[in-house]
């Protein structure tokens, strides 16, 4: 009797999304990581978009399936985490997933969709154009791919997809020699496309790209970031701009939000202009990653990040920027992206002294500071006398400041 839906003539590299990696031993006995979950892997050279997708589940032998619906783009040679159920044992987070469900997989039998629908599947070996990739796993498996279900994974290993056809365990592991070759291999075969891990791995998507695509143009082209100078604690709308050198189209970005700035962290929080207007967004985190683009040197890039509040503190911010072209892996450009945060100080915090009348850190002499307040100034050759009143009655700070100094 034949189980599955699927054929296949030939092994090969897969053209589509692909389960990766799996693991149901979340939290139970003897367990490290808390959570069940789902890895997805894109072996193909363009970003996927996985809005209205879904990873579904059903038991060994079961027909109803259960959904976790999943949002964001997934980039080339990049992973997408979906976390699920947690046990009541465990000891490590699962790394900050992609996606959250709820699906209480099995440690030892089951069956998994990855579907371009929210819609739940049905039947116990469902087939149909809605279904991306499908692994069915342990021996009680009525539904799979190929001749037969992919081997058992436990309460302490993993079930991850081969890199290529002569891959095993020992070569998927680390410092074997397909270790950071990707999970590509795909013969529409479970029983032979998947190894045990034995120690798992979970990665999403700010994973590195497995194989590192190395393509001339990659940390390419020039950035620059408006407004340059905001205060602290603002909140303002940040845009990056980014052109190609004249001789690389880039289609690919990465930017990173740097420590203590808050935002939104969504992708509706970012529009989009120029050579970047039809392009994906994908957020993870402070990470921004846009695919699709077509930056030139003529037609540059513009991404633009609303509600961002800055630090509350005077500091340089400095945004990494990342570019790719080809389908190749961002690598940082060397243009330096900052922006200038200016906290405004009270004049009277400027009057605070020690016991022997030295000014107090933060604003010890020397120190730069930035202040609000009414200035006159008596101008100098040499200095120039100023006067910056603050508003409050009786008080007034002096200085003398050179007067090449003054802007």
């Amino acid at each position: 009797m034949v189980k599955c839906g699927f054929s296949s003539a030939s092994a090969q590299t897969a053209t589509h999304v692909v389960i990766s990696e799996f693991y149901g031993g979340g939290g139970n006995a003897g367990s490290t990581y808390k959570n069940d979950y789902v890895e997805l892997y894109n072996p193909t050279s363009s970003s996927v978009d996985l809005s209205g997708w879904s990873v579904q589940y059903a038991s060994a032998t079961g027909s109803s399936w259960q959904v976790t619906n999943l949002t964001g783009s997934l980039g080339p040679h990049r992973y997408y985490l979906v976390g699920e159920a947690a046990g009541t044992g465990g000891s490590v987070n699962l790394p900050t997933p992609d996606a959250v469900g709820t699906l209480a997989m099995s440690s030892t039998a089951g069956k998994i969709a990855l579907a371009n629908s929210v819609t739940p599947l049905s039947g116990t070996n469902p087939s149909g154009s809605s279904i991306v990739d499908r692994v069915g796993f342990g021996t009680t498996a009525n539904g799979y791919e190929g001749s037969g279900p992919a081997l058992a994974p436990s309460n302490t290993t993993s079930i991850e997809r081969k890199a290529n056809s002569a891959s095993t365990s020992s070569t998927m592991a680390v410092g074997g020699s397909d270790e950071l070759a990707g999970n590509g291999y795909d013969s529409d075969n479970n029983a032979s496309d998947f190894v045990t891990r034995s120690a798992p791995q979970p990665q999403n998507s700010s994973s590195p790209a497995e194989p590192s695509l190395v393509i001339g143009g990659n940390g390419t082209g020039t950035a620059s970031i408006s407004p340059i100078t905001v205060n602290a604690k603002s909140t303002s709308s940040l845009t990056i701009s980014v052109a190609g050198d004249g001789t690389h189209t880039l289609d690919s970005l990465l930017i990173v939000i740097p420590s203590g700035w808050t935002w939104p962290e969504s992708a509706g929080s970012i529009s989009l202009t120029g050579g970047v207007s039809s392009s994906s967004v994908a957020v993870s985190g402070d990470t921004i990653f846009i695919g699709q683009g077509t930056i030139t040197d003529i037609d540059t890039g513009k991404v633009t990040i609303g509600s961002a509040t800055a630090p509350d503190s005077a500091v340089t911010s400095t945004f990494v920027v990342e570019t790719a072209a080809g389908g190749g892996t961002p690598v940082q450009i060397s243009s330096i992206v900052a922006v200038s945060v200016i906290k405004v100080v009270p004049i009277i915090d400027l009057h605070i002294n020690d016991a022997q009348g030295v000014p107090v850190t933060p604003y010890q002499i020397g120190a730069s500071v930035t202040v609000s307040g009414i200035i006159t100034a008596d101008f100098n050759p040499t200095y120039t006398i100023f006067l910056c009143k603050m508003q409050r009655p009786g008080f007034v700070f002096t200085g003398r400041i050179a007067r090449t100094t003054i802007r």
